[in-house]
């Protein structure tokens, strides 16, 4: 039978569908880069912060329902920057809440893969892309170590790929947001952390689909 991977995260990560087709999150495109053996199920939702994927039973309820061998999540945009003051998570919020998410996905025997999240396409004065949850990123990579658990580290990427590109090349990548991705940015960032995955999970790579 087809290995499950399962996506849970924020609308970086949701796949198009969410927003009519027009562009979304790098989930989107993450099934290109596998075989035939691999179904990867997106079900992450927009505007979710770890405390609100923790809060919702339905949400919960589809994750063990799917019941993936493997689970990428990424969280830290909304629980960082959010008009509704009750999705925020403070730093230590944060990392118990991505712990219990570490918990329930070893709780049905699925593998917790940590994706630090994206950085946003904002451009500095000198060029280089602009510190973007940098602290979240650092909760994440140490939580990861703590608890044994496999890490691709988005962020850091990310803002390599854009550094590299600079503002005007990697414009087409994301919409006027800079936090969204059209298809080609998708792409590019599903590439990246195809390429990241844990070494197990290599042989399900499409061998005849380039890895950035």
């Amino acid at each position: 039978d087809p290995i499950k991977i399962a996506l849970i995260g924020d609308s970086t990560i949701v796949d198009f569908a969410f927003f009519d087709g027009t562009f979304g999150g790098w989930g989107e495109a993450l099934h290109t880069y596998f075989g035939l053996d691999v179904r990867v199920a997106n079900i992450a939702i927009a505007g979710q912060s770890t405390k609100t994927y923790l809060e919702s039973q339905w949400q919960i309820n589809n994750l063990l329902n799917v019941r993936p061998e493997f689970v990428l999540l990424q969280f830290g945009m909304i629980d960082e920057h959010s008009a509704e003051p009750e999705k925020l998570t403070a730093m230590e919020e944060y990392e118990a809440n991505l712990e219990s998410l570490v918990n329930l996905i070893r709780g049905f025997d699925g593998s917790p893969i940590l994706v630090t999240p994206v950085t946003k396409r904002k451009f500095g004065p000198d060029g280089k892309v602009v510190p973007w949850l940098d602290e979240r990123s650092e909760t994440m990579r140490q939580l990861a170590d703590r608890l044994q658990c496999h890490l691709i580290d988005l962020n850091q990427m990310s803002k390599t790929l854009f550094n590299e590109l600079g503002d005007e090349a990697s414009e087409h990548l994301t919409t006027d947001d800079r936090l969204h991705f059209y298809a080609e940015g998708a792409g590019l960032l599903a590439g990246l952390v195809a390429g990241k995955i844990p070494a197990f999970l290599k042989p399900y790579l499409d061998p005849d689909r380039a890895i950035e």
